[in-house]
């Protein structure tokens, strides 16, 4: 699937269309049955679009649960490491 950003020369209606394809765009603009939902007209056309990226930068955000006695919990966060507490369980099995 490819979303296209179509404009009509018509009204300046911008709009995002859908198509399996970028070939199965360029049939139905071919056999004229793109066509704008506001003013009828079938003077559709592309516009320029940016692709849209993904970045492959990793973020370590994710949190680590389990089991930390104070001690743990104190070096952790002496190493710069944010701990909280679970304040619904109990302290000692914290």
């Amino acid at each position: 699937m490819i979303k296209y950003k179509l404009l009509c020369n018509e009204c300046e209606l911008k709009f995002d269309s859908w198509f399996s394809s970028s070939s199965e765009y360029e049939k139905l603009k071919k056999k004229k049955l793109l066509i704008c939902h506001n003013c009828n007209s079938e003077k559709v056309e592309k516009t320029l679009m940016a692709p849209q990226l993904i970045s492959r930068k990793v973020k370590n955000e994710k949190g680590i649960y389990g089991k930390a006695s104070q001690k743990d919990i104190k070096e952790l966060k002496e190493e710069g490491i944010d701990t909280q507490l679970i304040p619904w369980v109990d302290e000692k099995e914290n």
